[in-house]
């Protein structure tokens, strides 16, 4: 089997830094991030950490809440923040 170093990942293929190798799933603790095609920890700013669809999202799904603390999406706030339903944020 040929190595090939290449700019882009493939389709269906993502780019994982660490490893410096194109992946079919990002590893644990990470998450594909949409405008990179890359694996992630951190989805920076206004996107959050979906471990459920392993994406970055703009909205967190259902039952889970946006949590600035952690950015990510959560099923429990961190301490001293509570889920607002309506809007599906940490306050």
């Amino acid at each position: 089997m040929m190595s090939l170093c290449v700019k882009l990942c493939p389709t269906g293929f993502f780019g994982n830094v660490n490893l410096r190798s194109c992946v079919t799933q990002c590893p644990d603790q990470y998450v594909l991030h949409p405008d990179t095609n890359t694996c992630v920890t951190d989805c920076g700013d206004d996107l959050y950490r979906d471990f459920t669809s392993s994406k970055c999202v703009k909205k967190c799904p259902d039952l889970t809440f946006a949590d600035r603390k952690v950015n990510a999406c959560v099923s429990r706030c961190s301490f001293g923040y509570y889920g607002h339903g309506g809007s599906n944020n940490c306050v």
